[in-house]
């Protein structure tokens, strides 16, 4: 059995196995299936090109195989799709958004068989895979249990996904999901800094945490969640024991809540204005991943030399006016119970957007020295979906399951 927490991003999907990250993330992208001559291109890759697979994933995907409503896809994903018209989200709701299912399970396969190269492990050709999947839906969305249960019952079953790249020497990955648990993004974020030592939890005096507060600001693609949790002495979920002094952590929805907009937008936006306004780009298929690869060069625009940081500051302000006032809107009230506020998400990656997150923060007299980067946000979801899923199954050490 494979334990796998999976975040099927806007922007890129995350992917966990048996607690392993499996790295680079896959850009959620996909093009359409073409007819590639594969005799002259494998031809002409290089030694560095023949190492890695997870830019050759040409895959046809056939879902629920054992159900009558199966179905067959051929296309490109990831960074293979990069070079060709590719797709990207829709903003349609993630729970029932069969793209973003065929992409999920692809990255999915294609971790699992890193995951037992990794370990030295023969892949056969026809493989199989018991796997069980934690994942989740975005605040707005996972509120409602039905499009948890929706998102679940779409994972559960028995899948196919063919590796059409030589590269993988005729691969077929049979995934056979027999069980699947949908979480709240940011809420198992956080899960992961209670549990992870390098955040201090643990160790803390019981009588500094009880009643106080942690939130975390999960800054994604396409939505933003703030979620809270407060330590306490009540009879739920046992956390840590200290000194005869129980510590419990409850989920706090008074102090949660979300926007419908995260970084991705910002970045879409960005790529609007630039249309507009710059000559040079006006004919030119910009996409987020363009946006990416700028801020990365000092927000340059590459070949043209256009600088958009302009443009892209602009929009992130825009952003985080409506994130802060979220924040205020639910946590006004509760800065002295604050122990700290952690951010994750592909946005607190991008610098200029953590520092005028902080400044609003500071300005409505929030402290700031408690907003603190994780230092793995952007698997913090895929990481917490992984452990939520084996709290929720019972499971103590995946590698022993496999044994």
């Amino acid at each position: 059995m494979f334990y796998v927490g999976v975040d099927g991003g806007n922007s890129t999907i995350k992917v966990v196995v048996n607690g392993d990250k499996i790295l680079p993330a896959f850009p959620s992208i996909a093009a359409k299936g073409e007819s590639i001559n594969y005799n002259m291109v494998v031809g002409k890759r290089t030694e560095l090109q023949n190492k890695y697979g997870h830019d050759k994933l040409d895959v046809t995907v056939t879902t629920h195989r054992d159900k009558t409503n199966s179905s067959e896809r051929r296309f490109f994903f990831g960074d293979l799709a990069a070079e060709y018209n590719y797709e990207t989200r829709n903003g349609t709701k993630k729970s029932t958004d069969k793209d973003l299912l065929n992409w999920m399970l692809t990255a999915i396969a294609y971790s699992i068989f890193e995951y037992r190269k990794a370990k030295g492990e023969q892949v056969p050709k026809k493989a199989k895979a018991e796997v069980a999947v934690g994942t989740g839906l975005p605040y707005w969305e996972a509120q409602d249990n039905q499009n948890r249960l929706a998102f679940e019952e779409s994972l559960i079953g028995n899948h196919l996904v063919k590796f059409n790249d030589p590269w993988f020497g005729g691969l077929e990955m049979e995934l056979n999901i027999t069980d699947a648990r949908c979480f709240m993004e940011g809420e198992s974020a956080l899960y992961t800094v209670l549990y992870d030592e390098k955040y201090g939890f643990q160790d803390s005096d019981p009588m500094d945490l009880i009643g106080h507060l942690i939130t975390i600001v999960e800054m994604g693609g396409g939505s933003t969640e703030i979620v809270t949790y407060a330590f306490g002495e009540a009879p739920t979920l046992d956390i840590y024991n200290n000194d005869n002094i129980q510590v419990t952590l409850d989920f706090r929805p008074q102090f949660t809540g979300g926007i419908k907009k995260g970084i991705g937008n910002v970045m879409t936006q960005t790529i609007a204005d630039l249309k507009k306004y710059e000559e040079k780009l006006k004919d030119r298929d910009l996409r987020k991943r363009d946006i990416e690869k700028a801020i990365a060069r000092n927000f340059t625009i590459l070949p043209e030399k256009i600088k958009i940081d302009k443009y892209f500051n602009e929009n992130v302000n825009d952003y985080i006016d409506q994130t802060v006032a979220k924040i205020n809107q639910l946590l006004e009230t509760q800065k002295s119970r604050l122990k700290k506020i952690y951010l994750a998400g592909g946005g607190s990656k991008v610098d200029v957007v953590v520092e005028k997150l902080k400044e609003a923060l500071g300005s409505l007299g929030f402290d700031t020295d408690k907003v603190v980067c994780l230092s793995d946000g952007v698997y913090a979801n895929a990481l917490g979906y992984y452990e939520n899923l084996l709290d929720a199954l019972g499971v103590e050490d995946p590698e022993e399951e496999r044994e």
